[in-house]
């Protein structure tokens, strides 16, 4: 008699379970930006960080919420791609970079959005070990490689069987033995360590963290200047902004600004304003003549008004050409407000300041408003925008491969996943530690009535054996498959609390044995409840029909099935009369 030994499944679902929880681990470590990770990977490409970073090394960067002075980065530069240098100054929203290795600043400076991440792996000389693999034909080879590997890894064994014997096809017999409790107690070991792996990312972490926010803030203003018409010259009593105004007829006129501060959180506003008027020249001469004082205000909006005396302001000129001897017809005449603003938005301080101007051009004939280009309505308003960054209180955040939540999502998440995967592991934890580690009960198919004859007499099993090859199976669910398949009948034989199971197929005999309590002595015997009573006319011709039906390859006949009843009704018609 010889012995083949099959290893146990739950070793192969181990080692998968295993690896697939490394490669999940691995993933949620290296996986690569495009990928919805936070990894990039970049390959030096020059001397700019020599002598730590060489030519063809590896660096792996991962992308952070800020960034500061000292750190190695690597940014998207939009003409020449990624680059990989150090922060050595930050103006602003912008960073200054230089590489180690240089004596000259970058001349681009990226703003926080186009920093790829922060330096975090290096690996010397890997990057040009990688550009070798990606020529096309390291590459084609390589693909070739992989494919016949994996051609031979998923379909060599199976080819192998196949040419021993036919693949029985699927049965419909539960795993209710140890095979489905060990299966799914390894699904829930893969549950219960991806909760833990997820609630040490989780609880490791605050819930909520200190970041910066951009607060927005736009000053805006409207200039307004008027004077009287006279009539037949003007469409108006009043001349309106955009008109000009002819000295001969007007000696000065009103000029006036309406200021509003907006912002989608101001708390206060106060500051002070005063509004000037600046002659000067091409040349870069100027003087100023105060219109309005210095003056307080609050609230987020107001209006100042002053008039220009032009009189005045030919006196100044008047005063230049006689004393330089320098003579120009024509100047510009500055109106501006200067503001200084003062106030919070949120509970952030911000200060600020704002000059607007509206420009004239004055000659001895006409002072006008100052056009850009010849024939563009001149400009009467104007804006400033400003950025004001505060401190605020936001949860944190963890990404798992491509998808985001909240570090108390993922602690919830963690926790309720370990609960869950917990409490059924120790019960069938339990289980298999009561079973003494062998198989629980099996229940038969009810659409497979199997038939057990018990060999009482060590003789008949050594009869029996006799030239025959036995394979041990992992589990009774095994021997009721071989019986679906071959219809054969299972040869019970105990040992004390030991109990062996055959299965005759061809010359091959498959064996399994269970060591069975004496609280669990309900094991499959010929006289088990679960079996149907084998003296039950028509059992064959019930079992090769369903067969039949299931299997559709195997055809029986009516005189085939009435002799095996017929058979079997005597073999355990003479059991009895032994008895």
């Amino acid at each position: 008699m010889k012995r083949m030994n099959a290893g146990p499944k739950f070793i192969k679902l181990a080692l998968t379970t295993v690896s697939f929880i490394l490669v999940i681990i691995a993933w949620m470590i290296f996986a690569p930006t495009q990928f919805g990770g936070d990894t990039s990977y970049i390959i030096v490409a020059g001397t700019s960080m020599l002598p730590r970073f060489k030519l063809g090394d590896l660096v792996l960067v991962k992308e952070k919420d800020r960034y500061g002075v000292g750190d190695i980065v690597a940014y998207q530069h939009p003409e020449i791609g990624p680059v990989f240098h150090r922060i050595v100054e930050q103006q602003g929203e912008r960073f200054i970079l230089q590489g180690d290795n240089n004596d000259f600043l970058d001349s681009y400076e990226p703003t926080q959005a186009e920093i790829i991440g922060l330096l975090w792996v290096h690996i010397p000389a890997l990057g040009k070990f990688l550009v070798y693999l990606r020529s096309p034909f390291v590459f084609s080879v390589l693909v070739i490689a992989v494919g016949f590997i994996s051609y031979i890894s998923f379909f060599g064994d199976s080819t192998k069987q196949h040419s021993r014997r036919p693949t029985p096809k699927a049965s419909g017999v539960p795993m209710n033995d140890k095979e489905s409790i060990t299966e799914l107690f390894f699904v829930l070991a893969v549950i219960a360590i991806g909760s833990l792996i997820l609630g040490i990312a989780a609880y490791t972490r605050p819930t909520q963290i200190n970041t910066s926010e951009m607060v927005p803030y736009e000053h805006t203003g409207a200039f307004f200047y008027t004077a009287e018409a006279v009539d037949d010259i003007y469409d108006q009593e009043a001349i309106q902004p955009g008109e000009p105004l002819f000295r001969q007829l007007t000696d000065d006129f009103t000029v006036a600004f309406s200021y509003r501060l907006v912002s989608p959180d101001i708390t206060t506003v106060e500051g002070s304003y005063e509004m000037v008027a600046i002659i000067r020249d091409t040349n870069g001469w100027k003087r100023t003549l105060p219109l309005e004082p210095e003056t307080d205000f609050e609230g987020t909006n107001f209006t100042v008004s002053s008039s220009v005396d032009l009189d005045e302001v030919q006196a100044v000129l008047d005063t230049l050409e006689a004393r330089t001897g320098y003579t120009r017809g024509q100047y510009t005449l500055s109106i501006q407000p200067v503001l200084n603003v003062t106030g919070k938005l949120g509970t952030e301080s911000f200060k600020d300041t704002f000059t607007p101007t509206l420009n004239f051009i004055i000659d001895d004939v006409v002072v006008r408003v100052s056009n850009e280009e010849p024939g563009e309505t001149p400009t009467m308003k104007f804006s400033q925008v400003g950025m004001l960054s505060r401190s605020i209180v936001v949860p944190n955040t963890i990404k798992i491969i491509s998808f985001e939540m909240t570090v108390l999502t993922a602690q919830i998440i963690s926790l309720v996943g370990l609960l869950l995967s917990a409490a059924p592991m120790l019960y069938l934890g339990i289980r298999m530690r009561k079973s003494g580690g062998q198989n629980t009960l099996p229940h038969l198919n009810p659409n497979l009535k199997a038939v057990i004859v018990s060999l009482e007499n060590p003789t008949q099993l050594t009869s029996f054996l006799q030239g025959k090859t036995v394979a041990d199976v992992s589990s009774f669910s095994d021997l009721l498959k071989v019986v679906e398949r071959t219809q054969a009948t299972i040869m019970h034989h105990s040992q004390g609390d030991l109990h062996h199971y055959y299965v005759q197929s061809d010359n091959l005999v498959y064996h399994y044995a269970v060591q069975a309590p004496a609280e669990e002595a309900d094991w499959p015997t010929a006289d088990s409840p679960e079996i149907e009573a084998i003296e039950n006319p028509g059992f064959f011709k019930r079992l090769f029909s369903r067969s039949e039906a299931q299997n559709g390859d195997e055809t029986i006949t009516e005189e085939d099935i009435n002799s095996l009843d017929d058979a079997m009704r005597k073999s355990f018609d003479q059991d009895k009369t032994k008895e």
